[in-house]
Protein backbone atom coordinates (compact mmCIF):
# COMPACT_ATOMS: atom_id res chain seq x y z
CA UNK A 1 0.00 0.00 0.00
CA UNK A 2 2.26 2.49 -1.34
CA UNK A 3 0.12 5.58 -2.03
CA UNK A 4 1.90 8.33 -1.06
CA UNK A 5 5.84 9.02 -1.63
CA UNK A 6 6.88 9.83 1.92
CA UNK A 7 8.92 7.22 4.37
CA UNK A 8 6.69 6.47 7.59
CA UNK A 9 4.25 4.23 9.32
CA UNK A 10 1.60 4.80 6.65
CA UNK A 11 -2.22 3.39 7.49
CA UNK A 12 -6.08 3.72 6.98
CA UNK A 13 -7.67 4.08 10.48
CA UNK A 14 -10.90 4.22 11.41
CA UNK A 15 -13.31 6.76 13.34
CA UNK A 16 -16.42 6.41 14.79
CA UNK A 17 -16.23 9.04 16.92
CA UNK A 18 -15.81 12.33 14.63
CA UNK A 19 -14.45 14.24 17.23
CA UNK A 20 -11.78 11.63 18.31
CA UNK A 21 -8.63 14.24 19.03
CA UNK A 22 -6.88 13.00 16.48
CA UNK A 23 -9.38 13.70 13.62
CA UNK A 24 -10.23 17.56 15.56
CA UNK A 25 -6.41 17.75 15.23
CA UNK A 26 -6.68 17.50 11.23
CA UNK A 27 -9.85 19.75 11.72
CA UNK A 28 -7.27 22.44 12.96
CA UNK A 29 -4.47 21.63 9.86
CA UNK A 30 -7.13 22.04 7.24
CA UNK A 31 -8.00 25.67 8.62
CA UNK A 32 -4.64 26.43 8.32
CA UNK A 33 -4.06 24.94 5.33
CA UNK A 34 -6.68 27.63 4.23
CA UNK A 35 -4.90 30.46 5.97
CA UNK A 36 -7.06 30.62 9.20
CA UNK A 37 -6.38 30.03 12.56
CA UNK A 38 -6.73 26.89 13.81
CA UNK A 39 -8.87 27.82 16.62
CA UNK A 40 -11.82 28.03 13.62
CA UNK A 41 -12.14 24.26 14.42
CA UNK A 42 -13.92 24.89 17.50
CA UNK A 43 -16.08 27.60 16.35
CA UNK A 44 -19.81 27.31 15.71
CA UNK A 45 -20.65 29.82 12.95
CA UNK A 46 -22.81 30.27 10.28
CA UNK A 47 -22.53 29.64 6.69
CA UNK A 48 -22.34 33.44 5.85
CA UNK A 49 -20.00 34.35 8.79
CA UNK A 50 -17.30 32.23 7.52
CA UNK A 51 -17.71 33.26 3.49
CA UNK A 52 -17.45 37.12 5.01
CA UNK A 53 -15.16 36.97 8.00
CA UNK A 54 -12.42 33.90 7.48
CA UNK A 55 -8.93 35.82 7.06
CA UNK A 56 -8.05 33.34 4.23
CA UNK A 57 -5.07 33.84 2.20
CA UNK A 58 -5.26 31.65 -1.08
CA UNK A 59 -7.94 29.45 0.95
CA UNK A 60 -11.04 28.07 0.91
CA UNK A 61 -14.10 29.88 2.97
CA UNK A 62 -15.78 26.48 2.11
CA UNK A 63 -13.33 24.27 2.99
CA UNK A 64 -13.07 25.99 6.40
CA UNK A 65 -16.51 25.83 7.44
CA UNK A 66 -17.36 22.35 6.92
CA UNK A 67 -14.47 21.51 9.36
CA UNK A 68 -16.06 24.03 11.93
CA UNK A 69 -17.63 22.53 15.14
CA UNK A 70 -21.44 22.74 14.34
CA UNK A 71 -21.19 22.18 10.88
CA UNK A 72 -19.26 19.10 11.59
CA UNK A 73 -21.68 17.74 14.15
CA UNK A 74 -24.33 18.49 11.71
CA UNK A 75 -22.83 16.07 9.23
CA UNK A 76 -23.74 13.02 12.03
CA UNK A 77 -21.18 10.50 10.58
CA UNK A 78 -21.44 7.13 10.80
CA UNK A 79 -17.52 7.03 10.46
CA UNK A 80 -14.37 9.21 9.50
CA UNK A 81 -12.17 6.94 7.59
CA UNK A 82 -8.96 8.15 8.03
CA UNK A 83 -5.25 8.00 6.04
CA UNK A 84 -2.43 8.76 8.54
CA UNK A 85 1.46 8.86 8.77
CA UNK A 86 3.28 8.30 12.13
CA UNK A 87 0.08 8.71 13.60
CA UNK A 88 -1.11 12.10 11.88
CA UNK A 89 -3.84 12.34 9.80
CA UNK A 90 -3.45 13.59 6.24
CA UNK A 91 -6.90 12.88 4.80
CA UNK A 92 -10.13 11.97 5.66
CA UNK A 93 -13.61 10.85 4.34
CA UNK A 94 -16.68 10.96 6.25
CA UNK A 95 -19.49 8.54 5.60
CA UNK A 96 -23.29 8.98 6.79
CA UNK A 97 -26.33 6.89 6.76
CA UNK A 98 -29.23 7.91 4.46
CA UNK A 99 -31.67 4.95 5.01
CA UNK A 100 -30.14 1.69 4.11
CA UNK A 101 -27.79 3.71 2.02
CA UNK A 102 -24.57 5.06 2.86
CA UNK A 103 -23.37 8.19 1.48
CA UNK A 104 -19.48 8.58 1.01
CA UNK A 105 -16.92 10.74 0.12
CA UNK A 106 -18.07 13.50 2.41
CA UNK A 107 -16.15 16.21 3.54
CA UNK A 108 -13.14 13.91 1.89
CA UNK A 109 -9.77 16.08 2.13
CA UNK A 110 -6.19 15.66 1.50
CA UNK A 111 -3.52 18.27 3.44
CA UNK A 112 -2.11 20.36 0.44
CA UNK A 113 1.52 19.58 0.99
CA UNK A 114 0.85 16.15 0.51
CA UNK A 115 -1.28 16.57 -2.77
CA UNK A 116 1.72 16.31 -5.38
CA UNK A 117 2.80 12.97 -4.22
CA UNK A 118 -0.65 11.28 -3.84
CA UNK A 119 -1.39 8.46 -6.12
CA UNK A 120 -5.00 8.32 -5.73
CA UNK A 121 -5.93 7.79 -1.93
CA UNK A 122 -9.71 8.05 -2.77
CA UNK A 123 -10.25 5.95 -5.66
CA UNK A 124 -7.22 3.37 -5.81
CA UNK A 125 -8.01 -0.20 -4.71
CA UNK A 126 -7.17 -0.56 -0.83
CA UNK A 127 -7.80 3.38 -0.96
CA UNK A 128 -10.63 5.34 0.73
CA UNK A 129 -13.13 3.45 -1.48
CA UNK A 130 -12.27 0.17 -0.41
CA UNK A 131 -13.04 1.45 3.30
CA UNK A 132 -15.92 3.04 3.02
CA UNK A 133 -17.42 -0.26 1.18
CA UNK A 134 -16.13 -3.14 3.71
CA UNK A 135 -17.92 -0.81 6.64
CA UNK A 136 -21.18 -0.79 4.28
CA UNK A 137 -20.98 -4.28 3.73
CA UNK A 138 -20.21 -5.06 7.72
CA UNK A 139 -23.58 -2.77 8.39
CA UNK A 140 -25.65 -4.29 6.03
CA UNK A 141 -26.06 -1.35 3.65
CA UNK A 142 -27.77 -1.67 0.46
CA UNK A 143 -25.75 0.98 -1.42
CA UNK A 144 -23.05 3.87 -1.12
CA UNK A 145 -23.51 6.68 -3.10
CA UNK A 146 -21.79 10.16 -3.65
CA UNK A 147 -23.51 13.98 -4.87
CA UNK A 148 -21.66 16.23 -6.82
CA UNK A 149 -22.14 19.99 -7.36
CA UNK A 150 -20.07 20.39 -10.73
CA UNK A 151 -19.54 24.15 -9.63
CA UNK A 152 -16.30 24.38 -12.04
CA UNK A 153 -14.84 22.81 -15.10
CA UNK A 154 -13.22 20.38 -13.45
CA UNK A 155 -15.98 18.75 -11.73
CA UNK A 156 -17.69 19.26 -15.03
CA UNK A 157 -14.83 17.21 -16.40
CA UNK A 158 -15.17 14.11 -13.67
CA UNK A 159 -18.93 13.88 -14.10
CA UNK A 160 -18.37 13.45 -17.72
CA UNK A 161 -15.98 10.40 -17.22
CA UNK A 162 -17.71 8.61 -14.36
CA UNK A 163 -20.65 9.11 -16.53
CA UNK A 164 -19.00 6.86 -18.85
CA UNK A 165 -18.26 4.40 -16.54
CA UNK A 166 -14.99 3.60 -18.01
CA UNK A 167 -12.02 1.50 -15.23
CA UNK A 168 -8.47 0.81 -15.16
CA UNK A 169 -6.34 -1.71 -13.59
CA UNK A 170 -5.33 0.40 -10.82
CA UNK A 171 -8.82 2.08 -10.01
CA UNK A 172 -11.42 -1.34 -10.20
CA UNK A 173 -14.34 0.79 -8.67
CA UNK A 174 -13.80 3.46 -11.10
CA UNK A 175 -16.40 2.27 -13.76
CA UNK A 176 -18.90 0.42 -11.07
CA UNK A 177 -20.72 3.84 -10.36
CA UNK A 178 -24.13 4.19 -11.82
CA UNK A 179 -25.96 7.88 -12.04
CA UNK A 180 -29.00 8.68 -11.39
CA UNK A 181 -30.40 9.88 -14.76
CA UNK A 182 -31.73 13.47 -13.94
CA UNK A 183 -30.00 16.08 -11.76
CA UNK A 184 -31.27 15.44 -8.04
CA UNK A 185 -32.22 18.39 -5.39
CA UNK A 186 -30.16 17.23 -2.26
CA UNK A 187 -29.05 19.37 0.21
CA UNK A 188 -31.06 22.79 -0.96
CA UNK A 189 -29.36 22.26 -4.37
CA UNK A 190 -29.87 20.44 -7.65
CA UNK A 191 -26.69 17.61 -7.66
CA UNK A 192 -25.47 14.55 -9.83
CA UNK A 193 -25.80 11.10 -7.50
CA UNK A 194 -23.50 8.43 -8.65
CA UNK A 195 -24.25 5.20 -6.56
CA UNK A 196 -23.24 1.52 -6.42
CA UNK A 197 -25.49 -1.20 -5.32
CA UNK A 198 -24.12 -3.86 -3.19
CA UNK A 199 -27.59 -5.51 -2.63
CA UNK A 200 -27.94 -6.40 -6.42
CA UNK A 201 -31.10 -7.62 -6.35
CA UNK A 202 -32.64 -3.54 -5.46
CA UNK A 203 -32.80 -0.50 -7.00
CA UNK A 204 -31.87 2.79 -6.14
CA UNK A 205 -34.55 4.71 -4.66
CA UNK A 206 -33.53 8.44 -4.29
CA UNK A 207 -36.51 9.13 -2.27
CA UNK A 208 -33.98 7.95 1.16
CA UNK A 209 -32.28 11.14 0.15
CA UNK A 210 -34.51 13.21 2.05
CA UNK A 211 -33.82 11.79 5.01
CA UNK A 212 -31.91 14.23 7.07
CA UNK A 213 -29.98 16.07 4.36
CA UNK A 214 -27.08 18.38 5.23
Amino acid sequence: MDFLNFEGRKEFRRFTDPNHPLVTAFREEVCEDNGAPKCWAQKKISHETAQNELPLVGGSPEDVYRVTQKKWDNYRFETVEAFSINDRIIAVSGARAYGPYLRIFMCHYLLKSFRSKSKGLAWREGGFLDQHIQFALANNYKAVFFSIYPHNRRLERFVRYLSLKKTNRTKPFLGKFSKVPDYVHFNNIDQHIFYHMLAPTENFDTLWLTQGEV
